[in-house]
């Protein structure tokens, strides 16, 4: 898949992918509201400050969109990873979290995702 940005006027990103060998190009269009956004934001902020930036985790990449907010991190040890969470979040407003750990040592969830993607020169 190929990516690039359109200009200031039109927000968003533009890509290029194949479906059965023919190309499909999707915009995708900025979709959270102002508050939504500056929320997610301020979470992503203070899970930074408080969980990465200690070197209790690794964020890999998020995902946003079809009313979903996904960050993935690789982390080093678990109930000291969700005692940082809980604690970094403790000050924001309740917002519905689902959180999912799996082991993948190798990164290969990062690196499949990342394969999708060159970036447009």
């Amino acid at each position: 898949m190929t990516l690039d940005r359109p200009g200031a006027d039109e927000p968003g990103i533009i890509g290029e992918t194949y479906e059965d060998g023919f190309p499909v190009v999707l915009k995708l269009v900025d979709g959270p509201s102002e508050l939504v956004n500056s929320q997610m934001l301020a979470l992503e902020n203070a899970l930074d400050q408080s969980l990465e930036s200690p070197g209790l985790c690794r964020h890999a990449y998020s995902r946003t969109g079809n009313g979903l907010k996904e960050l993935a991190y690789y982390i080093h040890e678990r109930d000291q990873f969700m005692e940082a969470f809980n604690t970094a979040l403790a000050e924001h407003p309740p917002c519905p979290i689902e959180i999912t750990f799996y082991e993948d040592r190798e990164w290969k969830d990062f690196r499949t995702i990342r394969a999708r993607f060159t970036l447009a020169k």
